[in-house]
């Protein structure tokens, strides 16, 4: 199959993947999907075409991919898990189509992670005897601490662990070889932070911006569902100098949080994808999609950089009903502090006025979802 578009968006499941096409589509520029199953969201108007995979599998991708290479597009993967995908055969797919990064170490997670290791949190193997390991984590990590899965795709890729006896219970459902734990930072959700960042040439700056996270979830672990563009200078300066040092290109995402106690501020991820804020940032103007695309196909680069607060907030609505309703069953936050929270002027995930099937389709799978659920709880099919 040839393929017309000139850009090639994997994995259209999630807002990032959304928000890459609409950017990419509001510029005038050919953008497809390939996808292993149909997306909740439909298919964008600003979607040229939608390939499926024909089976599931990395084998079954990467034959897909390179069938659909004869033009050699700009591959955009939209999830950490495809960015590993593309380190992985890297070499193969830097012949057949075009992105920034020059080495495959500059899209590994593995690679992203060792190079801001001292600044994250501690961490612990889970091998030894169960009872030497709770009593090691207690006096080292302390409780509560995190367990997380070392490739990011189980089915909890991240648990939070409250008490010595939660981690001997933990310890029983999963296989240690495949989890770590990490010390759990004290704090608010508004403790939280990340910083997107773009280099387009070996080290050379071309943009950035900061937020604040204001909702997450799941509680304690999730990913931001409610937050608001801030300009904080601090994370900058924790990430860029070893970045340039490195001479890293292309698109960089992290996350950041604040010891509620200490005031230390640990970076808690760091990946060379996109930010699933992405649509927000493209309203502000840093547009890190077009961005890519241009340094992909060799053409200049414009320098963006947010260094003052636009008070403009991004709400994953799905998501974040979901947390509102965590929130209120824990009593971790109240409504009164919702309510002030509450911004009119807020960039939706998934809803565009000029691209409403997405949206459309998304609540149409969420319905459905719904139902199904309340149909498998009545009496008669039990």
């Amino acid at each position: 199959m040839t393929l017309e578009a000139t850009a090639l968006v994997l994995d259209g499941h999630n807002p990032t993947a959304l928000a890459i096409l609409r950017n990419l589509g509001r510029r005038g520029i050919s953008v497809a999907t390939l996808d292993a199953t149909p997306s909740p969201y439909g298919i964008s108007r600003y979607a040229k075409d939608s390939v499926l995979l024909p089976d599931a599998g990395e084998a079954a991708l990467l034959e897909s991919l390179l069938a659909l290479s004869e033009n050699k597009p700009v591959l955009f993967p939209t999830t950490p898990a495809y960015a590993d995908f593309v380190a992985e055969h890297f070499s193969v797919l830097k012949a057949h189509f075009r992105f920034p990064a020059p080495s495959a170490e500059a899209l590994a997670s593995g690679a992203m992670t060792d190079l801001f290791r001292d600044l994250m949190p501690p961490q612990r193997d889970l091998t030894g005897s169960k009872d030497d390991l709770t009593l090691e984590i207690a006096t080292t990590l302390g409780f509560p601490c995190l367990i997380k899965s070392r490739d990011g795709k189980k089915e909890a890729p991240i648990q939070y662990i409250p008490s010595a006896a939660a981690f001997s219970r933990a310890l029983e459902k999963i296989e240690a070889e495949d989890f770590y734990a990490e010390r759990y930072v004290p704090g608010e959700a508004s403790d939280n932070y990340a910083a997107s960042l773009y280099y387009a040439g070996a080290g050379e700056l071309s943009g950035f911006v900061t937020t604040q996270v204001l909702r997450q979830y799941p509680e304690f672990v999730g990913e931001a569902t409610y937050v608001k563009q801030k300009w904080i200078p601090e994370l900058i300066g924790l990430v860029h100098p070893r970045l340039k040092a490195a001479g890293f290109r292309g698109i960089f995402h992290a996350t950041f949080k604040r010891d509620e106690f200490s005031r230390k501020v640990y970076i808690t991820g760091a990946e060379a994808c996109f930010s699933p804020e992405t649509e927000l940032f493209t309203h502000l103007g840093f547009e890190t999609p077009y961005l890519y695309y241009l340094d992909s196909t060799g053409d200049a680069v414009p320098k963006i950089f947010f260094q003052s607060d636009t008070n403009c907030h991004f709400r994953d609505g799905w998501r974040d009903m979901a947390g509102v309703a965590g929130y209120l069953k824990t009593g971790h936050m109240g409504l009164m502090k919702m309510i002030a929270d509450y911004k009119f002027r807020k960039i939706p995930a998934t809803w565009a006025w000029d691209d409403m099937g997405p949206g459309l389709n998304k609540l149409g799978a969420e319905a459905a979802c719904g139902a199904k659920n309340l149909y498998d709880k009545l009496p008669f099919n039990k």
